[in-house]
């Protein structure tokens, strides 16, 4: 897993923002920026793996996240974000 990990913080295209409490990670979030060949080059933003541990849930922490990745997804000229979401029913 930490072979993985190091290839996600490496990738230039890849940013993980992640917060953490009591030095452990609770909460993540990745924006992946994709080039394209429309639009003069112009990237996109991908977001995804929007993840907070259950017990930090419903306190606006996966909000947090995702405004900050829209926020450095404007700021890299992203012509338009999407967000991958899964509805998982346990």
């Amino acid at each position: 897993m930490k072979q993985e990990w190091e290839k996600i913080c490496t990738n230039p295209s890849y940013k993980c923002f992640v917060v953490v409490n009591n030095n452990k990670i609770i909460a993540t979030c990745i924006l992946i920026i994709i080039n394209t060949i429309i639009r003069n080059v112009d990237p996109y933003g991908l977001i995804e793996h929007v993840v907070t541990k259950k017990e930090f849930q419903g306190k606006g922490i996966g909000t947090m996240l995702i405004k900050f990745a829209l926020d450095s997804a404007w700021k890299n000229n992203c012509y338009r974000i999407l967000l991958l979401s899964k509805n998982e029913k346990k």
